[in-house]
């Protein structure tokens, strides 16, 4: 084997790790990386050319630095002596998956360990609640996501909340579940989150309400090349979500809404600045299909003003 053909297989075997660890079929990072479940099996084989943007594409897919490059980050091998108490800060990745991961690491520390920036979804509520049956002591702090949690000296492990344990364990599972009835998300972040809802709703676990942020619309440059494509994302990922649904599609209420309105006057850049005016839209369980408000027209405000 040439050293070319043995870098290769090791990278191939840090991707088919790191996809396994995210729970994702060789079919499903395919369908993340717009490719084909072939051209994943060569790629974890070995057997696959790379270039540079494909591998950072599957990091982003799979969440995890697949190649480090450089060494500013500090050094790569720690060799660790027991016996010192250790205090202090490191810097964390910010992704769901590693909030709910240190979580759990915060049981190896003694005393109070804050978290930065946590992501307040599902899985932490639930994961808290176990936590917090067995002694830990849990406080949110202030509204950026700071999450204190005290351990005590002995954990009460008899005392665990053993529903909670289960449902946290659904809700991991809700997670890793493939879109069913042959739903189709769009690559990316907001696909992603509404595949994860559609597992939540189909669950069975009595969830009433999910928010997602789909952001990358304040255009106000380039509208007519960068908001088609948005546009078309949104739709895809709203279709997959109400197939991935099925039967579950006739208890659900989909609402899409904007923070801010924009403009009809274009500006100098091809974009259009923030307004006044914005619309909803309502889908699924309880939506008869229809207009509702009455649109005020152009005329009675300057047109720089009106959405």
């Amino acid at each position: 084997m040439s050293a070319r053909d043995d870098y290769l297989a090791r990278i191939g075997t840090l991707i088919r790790d790191a996809r396994q660890h995210s729970g994702l079929t060789q079919s499903e990072l395919a369908t993340e990386l717009r490719t084909s479940q072939s051209a994943v099996n060569r790629i974890e084989k070995g057997q696959q050319n790379l270039t540079l943007e494909m591998i950072a594409r599957i990091g982003t897919a799979l969440d995890s630095e697949i190649v480090s490059v450089g060494t500013s980050s500090g050094p790569s091998h720690l060799r660790v002596k027991g016996g010192t108490q250790l205090s202090g800060a490191i810097d964390v990745k910010s992704s769901k998956n590693a909030g709910v991961a240190l979580l759990c690491a915060s049981l190896l520390n003694e005393g109070t360990t804050i978290l930065r920036k946590v992501a307040r979804i599902e899985e932490v509520n639930r994961l808290l609640e176990v936590l917090s049956s067995i002694g830990v002591r849990p406080r949110w702090l202030g509204d950026e996501g700071d999450l204190e949690l005290v351990v005590p000296a002995q954990l009460d492990l008899a005392a665990m909340d053993e529903a909670a344990a289960r449902r946290t364990r659904s809700i991991a599972d809700a997670a890793r579940r493939p879109p069913a009835n042959g739903a189709r998300y769009a690559s990316g972040d907001t696909g992603r989150a509404m595949a994860h809802a559609a597992g939540l709703v189909t669950s069975g676990l009595g969830v009433r309400a999910i928010a997602i942020d789909a952001g990358g619309w304040d255009h106000h440059i380039g509208l007519r090349w960068n908001v088609a494509s948005r546009i078309e994302e949104l739709a895809t990922n709203l279709a997959a979500f109400f197939t991935d649904l099925g039967p579950a599609a006739d208890r659900v209420t989909l609402v899409t809404m904007s923070e801010f309105g924009r403009r009809l006057r274009e500006n100098g850049a091809n974009g259009v600045d923030h307004g006044y005016g914005s619309c909803v839209l309502l889908m699924g369980a309880g939506v008869k299909g229809d207009v509702s408000g009455v649109f005020p027209g152009l005329v009675q405000r300057p047109l720089g003003v009106m959405a």
